[in-house]
């Protein structure tokens, strides 16, 4: 199946918004869903996946089949997995579900996302998944194969002596940071020479990580990309919000300039902030065109077909002066 789509479920950041200044664009946190090649990978468990898991649910129903499907998180703030014990597929024993993550604490993934659900938290502990078949930590210098015929997801070291049929295989790769508090994993998927880079949470460093980033994410057809703030926010020049350099998220300009540095073809915005409703959002977005073609505002229901040819972006425009900087205070 030579496809490759991409769905927004949930494009906010750090709490649901279910006001309806925030209808247009969503308030469901963090959680895309990646179709490639008849593989159903979900990239983040925030409140978003709780309407992911219905539709889910009503495919497999209506093609009289079963649920497949790989969650990857790239941490475990509340707001990328806030949506797990609300994910029913993994509840019924038919389905095969296999969850991947990072080792942020040193005692491995499948110990740390078990404090997502356990009482006194929630009623119910992960031994009530029963179709969650698989919870590994996603190693560093690890790629993770998907479909070909394997029969379940195969993590190997990228060292390793190619499988019969690779070239025909879902491809996820991962980028380790220390650019968010407590840690990020990144995530490449790629798929028939076309890839897309999910950095959600991301405060892009000064000095380190920058070029490592850059080259982790060169050329990709869509890189997802944090955009919490304004530039005016994040310096703590807009009145009644904190400066929130150093929180662990990018300001709109410098979310294009990660993209521009990548050779990014096209690059989807999202995380925005709990406060900025719809008209705060169309602002950020008319800024991120003037800096970078490719730009877009992620909003829940936006499906992109990645096999869909699109423009590769333009040279930059010359660095915008103090005084035009983002200064317009939410909801003006």
């Amino acid at each position: 199946m030579d496809t490759f789509t991409v769905t927004f479920w949930g494009v906010r950041g750090s709490r649901p918004t279910p006001q309806f200044s925030h209808f247009r664009y969503g308030g469901n946190t963090s959680c895309v869903e990646v179709n490639a090649g008849g593989q159903t990978i979900i990239l983040d468990a925030g409140s978003g996946l709780a309407d992911l898991s219905h539709s889910l649910a009503c495919r497999a129903r209506q093609a009289g089949e079963r649920v497949d499907a790989v969650l990857l998180f790239s941490h475990l703030h509340h707001d990328h997995t806030q949506g797990l014990p609300f994910f029913y597929p993994a509840f019924n024993p038919r389905n095969r579900i296999h969850l991947f993550g990072p080792d942020l604490t040193g005692d491995g993934f499948p110990h740390d996302i078990q404090a997502v659900i356990m009482p006194p938290y929630f009623p119910l502990s992960m031994k009530a998944m029963a179709g969650v078949c698989g919870v590994q930590d996603f190693l560093p210098g690890h790629v993770l194969l998907l479909g070909g015929g394997l029969p379940a997801p195969l993590l190997r070291s990228k060292e390793a002596r190619p499988v019969s049929g690779e070239e025909d295989m879902v491809r996820v790769e991962g980028l380790f940071s220390r650019e968010h508090p407590n840690d990020v994993l990144y995530y490449r998927i790629g798929y028939r020479g076309r890839s897309l880079v999910y950095a959600s949470d991301r405060e892009p460093e000064a000095v380190r990580g920058i070029g490592a980033f850059s080259r982790f994410a060169h050329r990709a057809d869509l890189l997802i990309h944090d955009a919490q703030f304004t530039e005016a926010h994040y310096f703590g020049l807009q009145p009644d919000m904190p400066c929130t350099k150093g929180w662990g998220h990018s300001y709109t300009k410098m979310a294009c300039q990660a993209a521009l540095a990548a050779g990014a073809r096209r690059l989807a915005l999202t995380h925005y902030d709990p406060h900025y409703d719809d008209a705060t959002v169309d602002e950020i977005g008319r800024r991120a065109q003037s800096w970078y073609d490719g730009a877009q505002l992620a909003y829940e229901g936006l499906h992109i077909d990645l096999m869909q040819s699109a423009p590769a972006p333009r040279v930059p425009r010359p660095d915008y002066r103090y005084s035009e900087l983002e200064t317009q205070p939410a909801g003006a």
